[in-house]
């Protein structure tokens, strides 16, 4: 199977779907993160993200309104039927990595052609508060991408169609020091069964001296999972098809 060569994608953000946000903001802040403020979205999940310096976010998604979460998955809404899914299945964990777009519609239209199209594009808005106070309409528009084989996981790319401010104020500032996602490793037994859909996201940034910033890879790797300010590298049992046991490095 070919592949249209691109150029390399930037990490966007991670989706995390958690049980409960203050217990997700509870957990953060003990690590040393800054946690926005909870952003309900238009179709029944909410969020409280962790902004970095790097212009990447993580994103702890809780169910707001399980009548609207349903009616947005019966609609069609893949974001939100395969969070209801990844839930139903395993309950906590990494969903879904995000990469910037300049343009979701080519994005969708890529996907399909290469046959990882995961359902319908999804635009919306929601409002954002500042710390400052400052408010803003963020506006989005997504375009899905997925194997079968590996359910409790997608990609999606995400064009923003008014930016979020660059200078994002206490946001970004941690007490732990992190500025950015360094990587994100995802385990598999068959790694090469999952290359093609991750062709396209063969990505790296580059920071300001052309060193390499973050790449995704994936490979037979032990996750490295953070643990009191410090990397533990701690085996966990065989994992299999790209599991949600996938997780991000911070630096």
């Amino acid at each position: 199977m070919e592949t249209e060569h691109q150029a390399p994608r930037s990490i966007d953000h991670l989706v995390l779907p958690v049980g409960s946000l203050d217990v997700a903001r509870a957990r953060l802040s003990a690590l040393g993160f800054i946690v926005a403020a909870d952003a309900i979205h238009p179709f029944g999940t909410e969020n409280a993200c962790v902004f970095f310096a790097d212009e990447t976010y993580l994103e702890p998604l809780a169910v707001a309104s399980r009548e609207d979460c349903e009616a947005a998955a019966k609609a069609g809404n893949v974001f939100v039927a395969r969070d209801q899914a990844f839930r139903f299945r395993k309950g906590e964990g990494l969903s879904a990595i995000v990469v910037k777009s300049d343009d979701a519609f080519a994005d969708d239209s890529r996907f399909r052609t290469q046959g990882f199209g995961a359902g319908d594009m999804l635009e919306f808005a929601r409002l954002m508060r500042f710390p400052d106070g400052r408010e803003i309409n963020a506006a989005f528009k997504l375009a899905f991408a997925a194997d079968l084989r590996g359910p409790d996981f997608f990609l999606f790319a995400c064009q923003r169609i008014n930016a979020l401010p660059r200078d994002r104020g206490a946001l970004l500032v941690h007490d732990n020091g992190v500025v950015g996602i360094s990587r994100v490793v995802l385990v598999e037994d068959n790694p090469s069964d999952f290359q093609y859909l991750l062709d396209w996201l063969d990505e790296a940034q580059l920071d300001r001296v052309g060193a390499t910033l973050r790449r995704c890879s994936l490979s037979r790797a032990w996750p490295i999972k953070f643990v009191a300010g410090e990397w533990d590298n701690e085996r966990i049992r065989s994992v299999s098809r790209l599991s949600p046991q996938m997780l991000p490095l911070m630096r």
